[in-house]
């Protein structure tokens, strides 16, 4: 996950828009649990790749945060933690 904010858990993701690679397994898995939590957040489908995901959460007023792989390397200017919300 990257975020321009710190994020304690799912429920940090209300009110949030959150960029995600369009038919990404992890990504629909967030959804689904953001769903089941009755959280309103907002999600944004890229075409791109998480190169994409990550301009969406740089770009200012686009997205607060972004779902990507974690073998991605980290992303400068914006803050990266490991929010594994999905294992929980």
């Amino acid at each position: 996950m990257v975020a321009r904010e710190h994020l304690d858990s799912i429920l940090s993701l209300e009110g949030l828009k959150i960029a995600g690679v369009k038919e990404d397994l992890y990504f629909e898995s967030l959804k689904k649990l953001a769903s089941d939590f009755k959280i309103d957040c907002e999600f944004l489908e890229v075409m791109g790749d998480y190169r994409e995901v990550v301009e969406q959460v740089r770009s200012r007023g686009r997205c607060g945060c972004g779902f990507k792989n974690l073998c991605i390397p980290p992303c400068e200017g914006i803050g990266e933690k490991q929010h594994n919300f999905l294992s929980r």
